[in-house]
C-alpha cells in the first residue's frame, strides 16, 4: 500500500506528520523517504534526524587508508570502528557536482540510506559538508575477502581469514555471500566495478560490500539520485538509449556491453568461465537485447575464484549432502539464460535445504 504524500515528505523531512492519520508505510518508501532527506541535505536542509554523527571530524582525521579514483577513505583518531570517506581530490570546478569524485560520494550516501539495516551493507552513522565537499562517517569493515596483488590491484586468491572462514563454516560462508548481494540487488543495485576486494568479513562472518553499487534502471531512488545528483540527460543512455536492455536488435553489437570488471578483468574467473555472465557482453536474444540483472549475479557468485567455487572446493562440509547441494546449486546458476538460473532468494532456500534421508 502506497504512503500518503503528506506523510512521505514528513519522513523525508524527519518530522511527524500531525493532523493526518498515514496509511502503513512500505519498506521501499521508507527507504527512499530516508534518501530523500540524506538529497535534501546535499542542498541545505537538516542532517537526517536518525544520524548519530553530524559535527566535523576534521580535527580527529588520521592516515589516509586508501585511495582510489574517486573516493578517499580515512581513519578516525581513536575511532577504530569508523571510517571517514570523501571524494579522492580537491575540487577541479566552481560546481561540486562536476567533479566525479564527488557524485559518486553523494551517490553512496544515497545508497547507504536506501540499503540501511540490511544484511552486508556498512552503517552510515552521518556526515558534514565543508565547501560543498561531502564527508560521511560509515562502520569500519576492512577484513578483504581477497589478497593484493604483488602491484597493490586485487587478485581472485583469499584472503587467509575468508581461505579460513570458508574451509570451517562454508555453508554459513556461503550463505553470508548470497544474502550480501541480494542485499544490493533487492534495493534496486547492481555491481559493475565487480572484484573481491570490493567485499570485507566481519569477525561475526559476515560478508559487507564496501562501496555502493550503480542504480537499475527503474530502481526506487532513481528518481532521488537524479535530483541528488543532477545527472546530465545522457546519464541513463546506457539503460534507457538504443543497445539497453529490451531494445529490438539484430546482432550482438547492437547492444550494450558491461564493465571489463564484470567481464573478468582481473582474470578471477574459474576456467571456462573467463568471459563472464553471457549477457555482460552485448546479446541479441531473439531480436531483443538481453540485460543485466541480480540474475548476473548468480552467474558470478558461481564463476569467481573468491566466491561459491573457493567454499566447494576447500569446505569442511558438515555431511556429504551439504556439500552436493552446494554443487548442484552452483550448477544451477552457471546457466547460460538467465532464466534457467535461480534467484538469489532460492539460491539461499537450496543452501539452508534439509539433508536427503
Amino acid at each position: 500500500m502506497k504512503a500518503a504524500p503528506l506523510l512521505l515528505y514528513a519522513l523525508a523531512a524527519g518530522r511527524e506528520c500531525p493532523g493526518e492519520i498515514p496509511e502503513p508505510v512500505s519498506l521501499t518508501d521508507a527507504a527512499v523517504a530516508r534518501a530523500t532527506a540524506a538529497a535534501a541535505w546535499f542542498r541545505g536542509a537538516p542532517p537526517p534526524r536518525h544520524w548519530t554523527l553530524t559535527a566535523s571530524l576534521a580535527r580527529d582525521l588520521n592516515q589516509t587508508l586508501g585511495a582510489g579514483a574517486y573516493k578517499r577513505v580515512i581513519e578516525v583518531v581513536d575511532r577504530p570502528e569508523l571510517l571517514v570517506k570523501t571524494r579522492a581530490h580537491g575540487a577541479l570546478h566552481k560546481q561540486a557536482l562536476n567533479h566525479r569524485g564527488e557524485r559518486a560520494v553523494r551517490a553512496e550516501v544515497l545508497y547507504l540510506e536506501v540499503a540501511r539495516g540490511r544484511r552486508g551493507v556498512p552503517a552510515l552513522y552521518g556526515g558534514w559538508i565543508d565547501q560543498e565537499r561531502v564527508y560521511y562517517v560509515v562502520q569500519r569493515v576492512d577484513a578483504s575477502l581477497v589478497r593484493r596483488g604483488t602491484r597493490g590491484a586485487p587478485s581472485g586468491r583469499p584472503s587467509p581469514l575468508w581461505l579460513k572462514r570458508c574451509q570451517d563454516a562454508p555453508v554459513e560462508a556461503a550463505r553470508a555471500l548470497l544474502e550480501c548481494f541480494r542485499s544490493f540487488t533487492d534495493a534496486g543495485y547492481h555491481m559493475e566495478d565487480l572484484h573481491g576486494s570490493q567485499f570485507t568479513l566481519n569477525d561475526a562472518g559476515e560478508v559487507f560490500a564496501i562501496d555502493a553499487p550503480e542504480s537499475r534502471p527503474g530502481a526506487p531512488v532513481a528518481a532521488t539520485l537524479d535530483w541528488a545528483l543532477r545527472r546530465p540527460k545522457d546519464a541513463a543512455r546506457r539503460t534507457h538509449g538504443p543497445g539497453a536492455p529490451g531494445r529490438n536488435c539484430s546482432r550482438d553489437d547492437d547492444c550494450v556491453r558491461t564493465s571489463d570488471m564484470e567481464r573478468c578483468a582481473l582474470r578471477d574467473c574459474i576456467r571456462g568461465f573467463e568471459a563472464g555472465a553471457r549477457e555482460t557482453r552485448g546479446w541479441c536474444r531473439r531480436a531483443t537485447c538481453v540485460g543485466v540483472d541480480a540474475r548476473t549475479h548468480v552467474f558470478d557468485l558461481a564463476t569467481r575464484t573468491w566466491a561459491l567455487p573457493l567454499i566447494l572446493q576447500e569446505g569442511r562440509f558438515p555431511s556429504s549432502a551439504a556439500k552436493r547441494r552446494l554443487e548442484e546449486l552452483i550448477a544451477r546458476m552457471r546457466s547460460e539464460a538467465p532464466e534457467d538460473r535461480p534467484s538469489l532468494v532460492d539460491a539461499l532456500a537450496a543452501l539452508n535445504a534439509a539433508p536427503a534421508s
